[in-house]
């Protein structure tokens, strides 16, 4: 087994040979001179180093990859699985240039023109892992809601500040969706409208929590990540509880049945319209 230690400004590696059956090791060193990194390529023997001309050796096997960048770098980052790695090179005393070293392709394209004002620049992840938005989905939740109500076709609708609102709606006869209409004319609707109050939330929770109650005892329960809790005066209907996202509405009943987007669900999609028909008698019993 090889074991590598950093010296000043270079690597060695101590390479253990067995010379004898009782175990006795006799270990012998191999000076790595100018080299600034080490690290692991996924599926190759290492490691390799990356040296301060910008060339990339493997220890393991006589493998030598080079870039000719002319000139010596400074290392900025190493992808996961070590096959790409952004460095940067001084082209004078002013000016500097960050480059993503391809190690599959061999390619050294630059990306940015100044390597210390760039250096968390949102393009020097991607290039170093360029599936980060397929592996980090970013998903906005909605939970700024004053009131909620329903429209003049009977479908429910969230009111924000100044009137605007979205309603809740079935899209293609397969999947729920916010949509947005401007602003609500709540005089029209005024007898279905309620207000969210503010209630106390349980002990050591994380999040803020409002209801907003009708005459026939229905409730609506918001709370700050972005839930929303149906919960009917007729106790024939299941407990709805919804997840308010802007790409589309996921959720779940009290007796197990859930839908929506296969990223709140880890489940396949399934249509929506098992929702839907329990949010519109939910809808219809309101007074």
């Amino acid at each position: 087994m090889d074991a590598f230690f950093e010296r000043g400004h270079s690597w060695s590696r101590f390479r253990s040979t067995v010379t004898r059956p009782c175990g006795n090791e006799s270990p012998t060193s191999v000076r790595l001179r100018g080299v600034i990194a080490l690290f692991d390529r996924e599926g190759l023997p290492g490691p390799w180093a990356l040296a301060e001309t910008g060339d990339v050796i493997s220890t393991a096997e006589p493998r030598h990859i080079q870039f000719n960048l002319g000139s010596p770098i400074g290392l900025r980052g190493i992808s996961h699985d070590g096959h790409r790695l952004v460095v940067w090179k001084m082209e004078n005393a002013s000016k500097a240039h960050t480059i993503l070293l391809d190690l599959g392709t061999r390619l050294y394209p630059v990306l940015t023109g100044h390597a210390q004002a760039h250096a968390a620049n949102r393009d020097l992840y991607l290039a170093l892992e360029p599936r980060l938005p397929q592996i980090i989905e970013h998903h906005n939740l909605r939970c700024r809601f004053q009131s909620i109500g329903l429209d003049e076709s009977g479908r429910l609708m969230l009111i924000a500040r100044r009137g605007h609102h979205v309603t809740l709606d079935l899209v293609r006869n397969e999947r729920l969706e916010l949509l947005p209409w401007g602003v609500a004319d709540t005089k029209k609707s005024q007898a279905r409208v309620r207000d969210f109050k503010s209630i106390s939330t349980p002990h050591g929770a994380r999040y803020d929590l409002k209801v907003a109650t009708w005459s026939d005892g229905s409730r609506a329960f918001l709370d700050s990540r972005g839930l929303l809790h149906l919960m009917s005066s007729d106790h024939d209907l299941p407990e709805i509880s919804l997840v308010l996202g802007a790409d589309g509405v996921a959720g779940w009943c009290s007796d197990g049945r859930q839908w929506g987007p296969q990223y709140y669900t880890n489940q396949p999609p399934v249509h929506d319209e098992i929702a839907w028909d329990e949010i519109l008698q939910f809808a219809a019993r309101l007074r």
